[in-house]
């Protein structure tokens, strides 16, 4: 059975618990905080592939909102930076990729 490793969030002491602790709460020994072990995910699909990114196409926040923008049919629409997917006029992240438009930035998700 795997252990799961986490980080008190007060701390950040690194801690480990037994799989079948997932859920449970427990008193963080080097700080006494109580913390909720995260459960262990098992995943069924494979791992995902790491993406090449171009970093050159990146924009800057600012720089985002400066995009060119196209009517389709009623819709108002603009392209992705990132990607060049098109995107409704008031979205803030593309679908296709994860770009934020606010941010200026692709956002990703670390499922450790």
């Amino acid at each position: 059975m795997p252990d799961i490793r986490f980080k008190c969030p007060g701390c950040q002491q690194s801690l480990e618990a037994p799989e079948d602790m997932g859920g449970d709460t427990i008193e963080c020994p080097t700080c006494q905080q109580q913390i909720t072990i995260p459960r262990l995910v098992h995943r069924t699909d494979p791992e995902p592939q790491k993406l090449n990114i171009d970093w050159s196409r990146a924009v800057s926040a600012s720089d985002a909102h400066s995009i060119p923008r196209q009517s389709k049919g009623d819709h108002i629409l603009q392209k992705c930076p990132s990607c060049g997917s098109d995107m409704k006029k008031d979205a803030v992240l593309c679908v296709k990729c994860g770009f934020h438009m606010e941010q200026g930035k692709k956002l990703t998700t670390d499922f450790s």
